[in-house]
């Protein structure tokens, strides 16, 4: 999936499930108690309970329900309905700039205004408003989307030059002071409070404007005089588990001893972990992992501070999973509430916890670190194989399948691509939500419901409702043709082409095959167009592969070809670029054209599921055997053009 859908639910291969009897949760169990008495009499000396079979202490017993209930609210949040009206923007800088395309879309006192299409600020705005519904849930107890009783409007722009002309509206008009107006000109700032009742933003991805949106809100409903160890921490948490990435960056003024004015700017690090930090909560988790393990992790008084701005780097990955653990426990809205101060801070949050940081860093520690709903999930789920190397075995060619694509889609190129490895808890994982689906096969035949867990379904966990909405499934147990038929689709295809992805988590149960391909994705900031099928290719087959969702609702895909798809990666761009693309059935100067239906992330043809700078052709009718095709494709904005052939099999 493309780098923007980090966090947003993914597609579920369609394809034909023989009936089969699947084991109950209750024999699995069954055949696990034999000869357990004089173990579970130990047990039970040490202080550990039984819960479904497995033995916990009452730490990890709570643990486990928070993370249950947090993730069933997570799930809940992004299916919630949201009626969001459509008109024109009044607005009169965005109807100089964009004219009869100055769109705006309003719901529970949000709106926002800007050139972007209609369709698409509407997914912008509902993601962010389901955001604020989870922190309520996570906060209040209420999973209810905030209602503002002032209304809170945004300009999103499309184009470098439409912000320059927004500014110069803004000084005209008394929209800005002149200091201000300097300072947007002299640096890089992404926003801009107009004092006239609007914040304009430059352009940004769609996660980008979501997670904007969301900061600008967050006094509404958390409160004025939050510590910024909190906001911090929850709006990272927030942005990262909701939208795939980090919350906007701050940034922050202080006074030297000579009087200097500085500003604070975030600094960027090497290595694929610490940039996936950034855009995954997975990833974040894991990078503070390395650092607990080895006993140099930053300290959460280090995120004790006067500013938020002030919070960067490993400061916010601390606060981010402190809070995430505070928030699992029920105590974040209290410590919120009690130590609205300025003034002794830490003294202040100890006061409010009942206990000292210490002591908070302890528990805390444990937390991160427990393994016991991670390896221990599937042993107390199912009997462990007795041929231990089928599993590794499958894990291994699934491994050597997806780098043998990656290697043929990325050889030319001359970019930089991560080597992707197998990480053994996001396969834990993945095998839960197998799993999941091999004790609730109904759900495999739906979208979204095939990436998603129900807490009162049996076979239910955190873990596993983790990994369905990271990754792509398909129903054989085959590794190489797994990946065969994930790359005969356009939704699946596009995460397995990633260039910064470096980590995934392979499970397998029955029939059903998960790869977790979303969370451990570095941030990419190449310049590269991915195609597939690549430049040469040879014996391409000639036929799409039926997904879920369909991609052109109510066209018939078992009559489609095989799909062709660009990738697009623009390091510098701040604007909307279009991409035209066509097929034809030899040399593009006297071949055919191919009829295609064309999807782009402006006009998607099923706009719930819209991947960020992909794009993709989709004959209309089974390629012909043996034949060579030529791709063309183009980005007039960048000046930027590629033809490239490939020939089908038999």
């Amino acid at each position: 999936m493309n780098t923007a859908l980090a966090t947003t639910l993914t597609a579920a291969l369609l394809l034909p499930v023989a009936p089969q009897v699947q084991p109950t949760l209750s024999t699995v169990r069954a055949s696990q108690d034999d000869g357990l008495a004089p173990e579970r009499t130990r047990r039970m000396l040490r202080g550990h309970v039984e819960r479904d079979g497995e033995w916990l202490t009452d730490r990890a017993v709570e643990w486990r329900a928070n993370a249950s209930r947090v993730s069933e609210l997570v799930r809940q949040a992004r299916t919630l309905e949201i009626d969001v009206k459509h008109a024109n923007s009044s607005l009169p800088p965005v109807r100089a700039i964009y004219g009869n395309d100055a769109h705006r879309v309003s719901a529970h006192g949000v709106t926002l205004h800007g050139g972007i299409p209609a369709a698409k600020l509407e997914r912008i705005l509902r993601e962010a408003l389901r955001a604020m519904a989870l922190s309520r849930g996570l906060l209040d107890g209420v999973l209810e989307v905030p209602h503002f009783d002032r209304e809170c409007h945004l300009v999103m722009l499309l184009e470098e030059d439409d912000y320059d002309a927004a500014l110069d509206d803004a000084m005209a008009n008394e929209g800005i002071s002149a200091e201000s107006y300097a300072l947007h000109n002299d640096t890089r700032l992404h926003s801009f409070q107009d004092r006239r009742g609007w914040r304009t933003s430059r352009w940004r991805d769609e996660a980008g404007f979501q997670a904007l949106i969301v900061w600008q809100l967050e006094k509404r409903w958390m409160g004025r005089g939050t510590q910024p160890c909190f906001l911090a921490g929850h709006l990272n948490w927030l942005c990262l588990n909701f939208f795939g990435t980090t919350m906007p960056s701050v940034a922050w003024k202080e006074k030297v001893p000579n009087e200097q004015r500085t500003s604070s700017v975030r600094t960027e690090r090497g290595g694929p972990l610490w940039r996936s930090a950034a855009r995954s909560l997975y990833g974040c988790r894991e990078w503070m992992k390395t650092r607990v393990r080895a006993g140099d992790e930053f300290p959460f008084a280090r995120a004790i501070v006067a500013e938020i701005g002030m919070i960067a780097d490993e400061t916010l990955l601390k606060a981010t999973l402190m809070n995430e653990y505070l928030q699992s426990r029920g105590e974040l809205r209290t410590l919120v509430d009690l130590t609205r101060s300025e003034e002794n801070r830490i003294a202040s949050i100890e006061s409010a916890l009942g206990r000292s940081l210490p002591e908070l860093e302890d528990e805390w520690g444990a937390w991160l670190l427990d393994e016991s709903a991670r390896p221990g999930l599937l042993q107390r789920l199912v009997p462990q194989p007795s041929n231990k190397s089928e599993s590794g075995g499958r894990a291994d060619a699934m491994l050597a399948a997806l780098r043998d694509v990656r290697d043929r889609a990325f050889r030319d190129l001359n970019v930089w691509v991560e080597t992707v490895d197998v990480n053994g808890e996001l396969s834990s994982q993945a095998r839960a939500h197998a799993l999941y689906l091999t004790l609730n096969p109904e759900q495999g035949l739906r979208w979204p419901d095939a990436h998603e867990e129900y807490a009162d379904h049996e076979g239910f966990s955190p873990e596993g409702a983790w990994a369905g909405l990271h990754s792509v499934i398909h129903f054989t147990p085959d590794p190489a043709e797994a990946i065969d038929g994930w790359m005969g689709t356009f939704f699946h295809r596009l995460p397995l082409l990633e260039p910064g992805l470096f980590g995934i988590g392979h499970g397998n149960e029955g029939r059903v095959t998960v790869l977790d391909t979303s969370s451990l994705v570095a941030v990419y900031w190449g310049k590269a167009w991915v195609v597939w099928p690549p430049r040469g290719a040879r014996d391409v087959p000639r036929r799409f592969q039926p997904e879920l969702p369909n991609p052109v609702p109510g066209e018939d895909q078992s009559t489609w070809g095989y799909p062709i798809t660009l990738q697009a990666y623009w390091p510098e761009r701040r604007d909307e670029y279009t991409v035209e693309m066509q097929l034809y059935l030899g040399e593009e100067s006297i071949g055919d054209r191919v009829p295609c239906h064309y999807l782009t992330p402006t006009e998607p043809a099923f706009d719930k599921l819209v991947p960020s700078d992909a794009y993709c052709l989709i004959p209309k009718s089974h390629l012909e055997a043996e034949a060579t095709y030529t791709v063309t494709a183009k980005c007039p904005e960048a000046n930027e053009r590629q033809t490239w052939s490939f020939t089908t099999g038999r």
